[in-house]
């Protein structure tokens, strides 16, 4: 009999033993950072953190310690102390629809409160310094939102895909912007970057179909590749004298541009400024205008807004670009008499002039030759003649 006991508790256990195998399996609290605990309130919906330090990081959803009740929270609260959310601590709470953070609070992770679909607003305590890529991806519920001043570093897409954010305040100075940070934020109509930006990264606002208009700082250098991608809206921007690097592609798609001002027409540097329809890309488009600069030497065929009408040189003179092909050789051509110093100094560079030769001295301007000096010719010595009679 003992035998046979032991069998069946085995492989039969009583309701008793099931009960407690199935309350240890669903817990409702416990430790998620070596001195910090969560618990969940099934009646609030709520789950609460607590402690002090950083939690820990999770490499799959299914790893934190509520995954059980993911699909349940509705709230979310942290209490003063924690000073950094892990990785994908929060992803996938499909209902969840407040946030409450500290101000103790320094970094949110990676992923932290991605797909949380019907997050319709949250508040970013003062004292947060970076957030990382991904943190709040594909919030799509997501519709304002404020940065604090202590706002140091936003990663790599940390808000792309929130299709609903229209409103984005920066009460900080921040210096770093990851690459597709806002892209597929459609209805975002427009933004005023922070004036101590110093690189508009690549995909920054790619697929922003409302945008309409931004505001550029000074502190701007460096626009890369298809940053405004796809801004089917956009009609005026204006990229400051102080961007001495832009991008291929940075204006592929922006069907409704307009105006455009730039430091130099080219994308690179002033060097390579015959490359002027590569901000605008050379994947075909039947709302885009086809140019073919350069003909009979290259195949290669862009394509330009057709509402674009006017283009803006630093603080040069307004061109026409219905007529594009004159400023595709604008390098080989004399610097204007109103030009940029930086935009002055690298057309003299390209055509190597020297800046001491006489005007009848300087050949292959035009053509971008090198420039060589011709050997000043000696005149003999005037010698003096004696008059009749002079002794």
């Amino acid at each position: 009999m003992g035998f046979t006991n032991l069998i069946s508790k085995l492989f039969f256990p009583k309701n008793g033993t099931a009960t407690r195998n199935s309350a240890k399996a669903i817990r409702t609290e416990g430790r998620c950072g070596e001195q910090i605990e969560w618990k969940f309130i099934p009646g609030e919906r709520e789950l609460r953190i607590s402690g002090t330090g950083a939690t820990y990081e999770f490499v799959r959803t299914k790893d934190v310690p509520w995954e059980a009740f993911v699909s349940q929270i509705q709230k979310i609260s942290v209490e003063e102390g924690v000073t950094s959310l892990g990785s994908r601590l929060f992803r996938y709470c499909n209902i969840l629809e407040e946030v409450s953070l500290p101000h103790s609070l320094r970094q949110i992770g990676q992923h932290c409160f991605a797909y949380c679909s019907n997050l319709a607003s949250i508040h970013l305590p003062e004292g947060l310094s970076s957030i990382d890529k991904y943190a709040f991806s594909y919030c799509t519920s997501l519709q304002e939102l404020t940065l604090p001043a202590s706002l140091a570093q936003i990663r790599q897409s940390a808000f792309a895909h929130c299709s609903n954010l229209n409103n984005i305040h920066f009460l900080s100075e921040t210096t770093e912007i990851g690459s597709s940070c806002f892209s597929g934020c459609t209805s975002l109509a427009g933004i005023r970057l922070p004036e101590r930006l110093e690189r508009i990264n690549k995909n920054l606002f790619q697929d922003c179909a409302s945008l309409t208009r931004i505001h550029i700082p000074q502190s701007v250098t460096t626009v890369e590749d298809e940053a405004f991608k796809d801004c089917h809206r956009l009609e005026t921007i204006d990229l400051p004298a102080t961007v001495h690097n832009i991008g291929k592609q940075v204006f592929s798609g922006c069907h409704s541009l307009t105006s455009l001002t730039l430091p130099f027409p080219g994308w690179g540097t002033p060097a390579l400024a015959h490359q002027f329809c590569e901000l605008f890309g050379t994947s075909p488009d039947k709302e885009m205008r086809l140019v073919t600069p350069n003909q009979g030497e290259t195949t290669q065929n862009y394509y330009l807004p057709i509402s674009l009408s006017v283009l803006h040189r630093g603080r040069m003179r307004n061109h026409s670009v219905k007529k594009p092909l004159r400023m595709l050789h604008a390098e080989k051509a004399a610097p204007p008499r109103n030009a940029l110093p930086h935009w002055r100094l690298r057309i003299l560079q390209l055509c190597r002039i020297d800046r001491h030769l006489l005007p009848w001295q300087r050949t292959g301007f035009r053509s971008g030759k090198r420039i060589q000096r011709h050997p000043q010719k000696r005149m003999p010595p005037v010698r003096a003649r004696r008059m009749p009679g002079h002794l």
